[in-house]
């Protein structure tokens, strides 16, 4: 039967020391290609860190960014600007008009609800635009007309550049964001080179269509959705320097001045929270004053009869609620020693310094002690001026921290290069760098506290003592240092209660220049409900991608490559088999 059907026909292999079956050679051939396809992609692409806007509720009305994922195709913003009208690509977004401008303006409603549609030139887009383009109605073209899926707003990398005109109707625009929700992903960036660049490719492949660039751009960052905080918790430390009690003084409630600041801040992306001067400034001096003041103290010579107590708050920007917490905890007898309170906010960008009070001008005790501050002001070369705003009791916000104390009829005040109270959610902002501070105005104005609080606990009114000096004189790296630490640090609440690095070095610090130290934690019961994420701060990433007509015809090509291979594998080399037959 075998011979019947004549000889076996001999299928051709390739020959060698490698012999591999046809799919074998074709999972090699994807894997290969993968590869580089892969490693292309990956060596096109920048990274870049992105903060997200903040999400939150207040009594059940949401605002901020309500989403987080990003994985969208770049767009450009498309903004032209002429001195009469604004454009967006081929569309008046509106005349320009400085009453846009104005602070009182009245912020949009966060429960307006926006119809978006699945149209627009922005539909499943990220739009990446300078902050320099940007205002109220720029936004809400980009989100509510043109139905942007992700908005990338890109600051400059040096903050110090800008103008401070411009830096004040930013601050207000921080605040619009802060008014309204948005169904969108709201992100923020610093520039860089790179960046720039594919802004400017971007913003050129749209101005000639005919010589428009193949090449697009895909943003890549979060994946993972916001969880609510569950708890509200708030962080108070605090410390003690005991002075030498006299005779006729009562040992267990000495005399005290306390030096209060509060350690967090706020901005509308909590991941650019970090507060250079708010409330940063106010922090180091407490640190600071505490460091020369345990020398001071550790001396008999130099001893006061004041005890000095420093605390650091939580929770500044709700309504000072750390300070409320440490006042509804401390021992009543505490709170009965306290001869003056003085609050720290605000203290390096302005020589200028305004001591707020929450009382009248009449009484002898607060004449004695405005006149120590004026006095130290006048040989210190410093301009100052005391400001006098009655609190009421039941108010229920609290515009300067040193109105907590007052409502408990403790003399206190709060020294600040502001005239006026920060909002709530406010103070701090995406614009308070460690770039708009000064080492030397901080110094100089810590120096100022320091030489006030020792007049008045060494009852030497008119005296300069010049006590920051020598072996006490103001350290200057100590200052540097915690500024630049700082200034790293996200300190937003309530997220900065994640933050245990800052925590612990700031009770090392307050363990290291005081006697006797306490860590307090509370939890908050608050109308504000918080989101968070690992994506307020994230690695954003940006590739070069063809556009799919490439990609098609590159999968066309691939597959008959593939499929030509895999005929040749099966089938024999015909080439081979012919060249034979030729020869026979």
């Amino acid at each position: 039967e075998m011979a019947a059907e004549g000889p076996s026909r001999r299928k051709w292999r390739p020959k060698g020391k490698f012999k591999l079956r046809s799919y074998e050679w074709i999972r090699f051939f994807m894997y290969m290609l993968l590869f580089f396809v892969m490693f292309d992609k990956v060596s096109a692409g920048h990274s870049f860190d992105a903060f997200r806007l903040i999400q939150f509720d207040r009594n059940g009305k949401q605002f901020g960014s309500r989403r987080t994922r990003v994985n969208h195709v770049a767009a450009p913003a498309g903004i032209s600007q002429t001195d009469d009208v604004l454009m967006m690509g081929d569309h008046i977004i509106h005349e320009k008009d400085e009453s846009r401008d104005n602070v009182d303006a009245k912020p949009v409603d966060s429960s307006m609800k926006h119809q978006r549609g699945k149209s627009g030139d922005l539909h499943r887009k990220i739009v990446i635009v300078h902050m320099s383009s940007l205002n109220e109605d720029v936004l809400n073209s980009f989100i509510d007309d043109r139905n942007a899926a992700v908005v990338l707003i890109v600051l400059p990398a040096d903050l110090s550049s800008v103008a401070q005109d411009t830096l004040d109707k930013w601050r207000i625009f921080e605040e619009y964001l802060l008014s309204r929700q948005f169904q969108i992903p709201v992100y923020f960036a610093f520039s860089d080179n790179k960046l720039e660049g594919i802004i400017d490719s971007l913003e050129s492949s749209t101005m000639d269509n005919k010589t428009k660039s193949p090449d697009r751009y895909q943003v890549v960052g979060s994946r993972s959705d916001s969880s609510v905080v569950s708890s509200l918790s708030i962080t108070n430390i605090h410390g003690w320097i005991h002075g030498a009690t006299p005779e006729d003084a009562d040992i267990e409630n000495p005399p005290t001045v306390a030096l209060v600041a509060n350690y967090d801040t706020f901005a509308a992306a909590p991941g650019m929270a970090t507060g250079a001067d708010h409330n940063g400034s106010g922090t180091i001096a407490i640190l600071e004053i505490a460091r020369i003041f345990k020398g001071l103290y550790s001396e008999f010579r130099t001893q006061g009869e004041y005890s000095l107590l420093f605390i650091l708050t939580g929770a500044g920007r709700m309504n000072y609620r750390g300070t409320k917490l440490w006042l509804r905890k401390a021992d009543n007898r505490i709170l009965e020693a306290l001869s003056f309170v003085l609050c720290i906010e605000n203290i390096a960008k302005s020589h200028k310094l305004f001591l707020h009070l929450s009382t009248t001008p009449d009484g002898q005790e607060v004449q004695d002690t405005v006149q120590i501050f004026e006095n130290t002001a006048k040989q210190m070369n410093i301009e100052f001026e005391a400001l006098y705003n009655k609190v009421n009791a039941s108010d229920s916000l609290v515009r300067w921290q040193h109105e907590q104390f007052a409502k408990k009829s403790i003399l206190a005040g709060t020294l600040s290069s502001r005239r006026e109270p920060s909002q709530v959610f406010a103070g701090g902002g995406l614009f308070d760098h460690s770039q708009f501070v000064s080492d030397e105005i901080l110094n100089k104005n810590i120096k100022f506290i320091l030489e006030t609080i020792s007049r008045y606990i060494y009852n030497r009114p008119h005296q300069y003592l010049d006590v920051a000096s020598h072996s006490h004189a103001i350290n200057t790296h100590f200052v540097s240092a915690w500024m630049q630490f700082l200034s790293r640090q996200s300190r937003a609440f309530p997220f900065i209660e994640d933050n245990l690095v800052l925590q612990d070095e700031l009770k090392k610090a307050v363990d290291a220049h005081t006697e006797q130290s306490t860590k307090q934690t509370f939890q908050l019961e608050s109308v504000y409900k918080f989101y968070k994420s690992g994506t307020y701060k994230m690695s954003m990433s940006i590739y070069k991608i063809k556009p799919f007509s490439f990609h098609l015809l590159l999968s066309v090509v691939i597959v008959t490559y593939l499929f030509l291979l895999h005929f040749l594998l099966k089938r024999g080399n015909p080439l081979h088999n012919y060249c034979k037959k030729k020869r026979e």
